[in-house]
């Protein structure tokens, strides 16, 4: 069986299985909808949804702020139960090599704003949340955006759409998450959505990440790190951790147990919770004939993914008995 060039050819595949699986009906998430625009959305309980399309009065509304080369227009409307009326309009240039975002927002009937979108936004938005740190007549909305960059870590960008139509960029800390995925959860209930992004842990490409969260202060209007306020979700994540390890040396002693043979590939994986996690990265493959590929030196990423997840694993488990935080997360005390 030559698992050295499936599993070369699964790593896409595994990405998939790995990124983690937060079900919009659990409490404190947001309901998330695939079919509202050309990117997704999701929305907190605040608001409700409508598919505008990409024609009609709201294109009118938002023809005069757009570029003359935006194409693919797709606009969704968010309304508070107190009013609050946010709509969020996105295109991008038709370019060979790269297209251009353009993402504008208009509250209410004002004037709508073209975001001041910057460099990090190399490819058009692929999704968009929305949430309100009070009342949105009064508190007006946070904005998270999100865009296909083709990166493997793709940078966010945030706002705070004002209830008088104004907009200001939110610091994200430098936020980067894998391909681009990210999801706002209330961790305390205290109506404050958490942003939690994931990175690569063990080095591979669709191997075993780690979460980092960040919480949302109005004041200074900025995402910021704060874990020791929400010790009770990286519990959760050390629980999920031991079962890594636990698992991997099952799969070690009984590889075949845990094959996946589809007609796609073959890999190794597990359940947990409800989500399937690709353990390529972690288990060694024996140096056999038909294998094919340099498996010595395969065998030696897989160890160093072993030494990188176990580190990690321990390092959490310390800053939980009040140690100090770990290096995955470069913040001092």
């Amino acid at each position: 069986m030559s698992r050295m060039r499936l599993a070369l050819s699964l790593l896409v595949l595994s990405v998939l299985l790995c990124m983690p699986a937060l079900a919009a009906t659990e409490p404190g998430t947001l309901q998330s909808y695939s079919d509202m625009a050309n990117f997704g959305v999701s929305l907190s309980p605040q608001f409700n949804v409508d598919k505008l399309g990409s024609t009609g009065e709201p294109a009118a509304a938002f023809a005069p702020v757009f570029p003359a080369d935006a194409r693919g227009l797709s606009i969704v409307g968010f309304r508070s139960k107190d009013g609050f009326y946010l709509r969020l309009a996105a295109a991008s240039s038709q370019g060979k090599d790269v297209q251009r975002p353009y993402v504008a927002v208009q509250v209410g009937t004002a004037q709508p704003t073209l975001l001041a979108l910057g460099a990090t936004a190399t490819g058009p938005l692929a999704a968009a949340s929305i949430w309100s740190p009070g009342q949105p007549a009064q508190a007006g909305a946070v904005v998270v955006l999100s865009f296909a960059t083709g990166q493997i870590d793709t940078p966010l960008l945030a706002y705070a759409v004002g209830a008088d139509g104004s907009v200001r960029s939110i610091d994200t800390g430098g936020a980067l998450t894998l391909g681009g995925g990210y999801e706002l959860r209330d961790l305390d209930s205290d109506g404050n959505y958490e942003l939690l992004t994931e990175r690569s842990l063990d080095g591979w490409a669709g191997g075993i990440t780690y979460i980092a969260v960040r919480t949302f202060d109005p004041q200074t209007l900025a995402y910021h790190p704060d874990p020791d306020k929400f010790k009770d979700f990286f519990r959760g994540e050390l629980a999920f951790y031991d079962w890594v390890l636990d698992t991997r040396t099952k799969m070690v002693d009984d590889p075949d147990s845990y094959m996946s043979r589809e007609q796609r590939g073959w890999y190794f994986a597990a359940d947990y919770q409800g989500r399937t996690v690709g353990f390529d990265s972690l288990v060694p493959l024996p140096d056999a004939p038909e294998a094919g590929g340099d498996i010595g030196q395969w065998n030696q990423r897989v160890d160093s993914a072993v030494r990188r997840v176990t580190e990690y694993h321990d390092q959490l488990k310390a800053w939980l008995d009040g140690g100090p935080y770990p290096s995955a997360w470069r913040i001092t005390r």
